[in-house]
């Protein structure tokens, strides 16, 4: 008998062995995982915002000149969780300025910007709003000014450079800056915030521009999607769900919630964390004030800081915003503290069913944008902003 005829039967039909096999399928995957990214993103499964940043730019976070109208919306925490989303949003119209920055329709047409909102990442985007929704563009109605949405990614470089680029290429001078700090951002000063380096950006964009291309490819979020499907604890055990609570409100819906984030709200940070986050702001505070513009801080909660002493979470005695509001006071920094504001009325909010954030995820609502864009406008008109004080703004209904 030949050596032939003890080769397996794909092999004489083929001549594949199994390194080749591999080889090939491998390819085919890598194929598929690049090259599935040139499909329209709108057919599957994406935020709005992911399709506006699935091909990385170079000094914004979206791409250029885009305009979608949408409503699908799939809670972060209910797809942690694995679970069937409860929780919609209506149709909203999201669009990118010619520069990449999300767009802030003009309340004063035919005057120039002068008031600037940056960094604050999702709140100052605005995840899951409108553009008449976000941040930016709340403030602008109340204040009568017209305002520039600056906002970036946290990964994003961001200097006092990108910002004098930002600024020129809009033509703004602008005399305000509004300073958002999210309770969960942990930048501190470094040399890569405190000086633009050429060399260092283009690392940076040469190791995430591809990446981000193959975080959004819709070969990856189909295939994790359809292992998902069967982790349903039907077919199989769904291992998900242990990573998220379940709280029932009062009106019987679903509130959600990461047990990581759980964690966080129940931690005490160390006073030089505290310190070291107040040391960025005011270095960034600092950096204007050489440009001719003073800044307000508006410190963002996280939704648990908010809802979890009314849902039972033992957060700190001395919340860690409270800290760092009282931090940057000392330095002489106006700061709009959000967390008081919010939790004065997070009880009814849970009665009624009228959050400030979204149930099913860790972003804010229209409302609670609104309720901190109207603090901080009610700053920003007063007579004595540049004086050191923080501010106790009385609950926004």
């Amino acid at each position: 008998m030949s050596r032939q005829s003890h080769q397996p039967p794909f092999r004489i039909a083929y001549g594949l062995g199994t390194g080749r096999l591999v080889s090939i399928l491998t390819a085919l995957i890598a194929f598929l995982v690049v090259f599935s990214g040139v499909l329209p993103l709108r057919w599957f499964r994406y935020q709005d915002f992911e399709i506006a940043r699935q091909v990385l730019q170079w000094d914004a976070p979206f791409i250029p000149n885009l305009h979608m109208r949408t409503r699908f919306f799939e809670g972060d925490e209910a797809r942690t969780g694995n679970l069937p989303p409860t929780e919609s949003l209506p149709w909203r119209n999201f669009t990118t300025d010619r520069f990449g920055f999300r767009y802030c329709p003009p309340v004063a047409p035919g005057k120039p910007i002068d008031l600037v909102v940056f960094r604050g990442i999702s709140f100052a985007f605005g995840y899951g709003l409108g553009d008449e929704e976000t941040f930016a563009a709340q403030l602008a109605r109340q204040t009568g000014i017209n305002a520039y949405n600056a906002a970036r990614f946290l990964e994003d470089p961001e200097t006092p450079e990108a910002v004098d680029r930002l600024m020129a290429k809009i033509g703004a001078h602008p005399k305000t800056f509004v300073y958002v700090h999210l309770e969960a951002d942990s930048q501190v000063l470094t040399p890569a915030v405190e000086h633009y380096n050429l060399r260092r950006h283009l690392l940076w964009y040469a190791k995430l521009a591809p990446l981000q291309w193959i975080r959004m490819s819709p070969a990856i979020l189909n295939a994790v999607e359809a292992k998902k499907f069967v982790e349903n604890d039907f077919l199989l055990h769904n291992r998900y769900r242990d990573n998220v609570r379940s709280f029932t409100l009062p009106d019987g819906a679903r509130f959600l919630v990461r047990k990581g984030y759980i964690e966080d709200a129940e931690a005490v940070e160390a006073e030089s964390v505290v310190s070291g986050r107040a040391d960025l702001i005011a270095w960034w505070n600092q950096r204007l004030a050489e440009r001719g513009a003073r800044m307000v801080v508006l410190l963002v909660p996280a939704r648990m800081s908010v809802y979890g002493p009314a849902l039972g979470i033992h957060t700190a005695a001395d919340p860690f915003l409270n800290r760092l509001a009282r931090n940057l006071d000392a330095k002489g920094i106006p700061v709009v503290n959000g967390l008081p504001l919010l939790r004065a009325t997070a009880a009814e909010d849970l009665a009624s069913g009228r959050l400030a954030y979204l149930r099913e995820d860790e972003h804010w609502s229209a409302l609670g944008v609104e309720r901190l864009a109207k603090a901080t406008a009610a700053v920003l008109k007063s007579e004595d902003v540049v004086e050191s004080s923080i501010i106790s703004a009385k609950p926004v209904q």
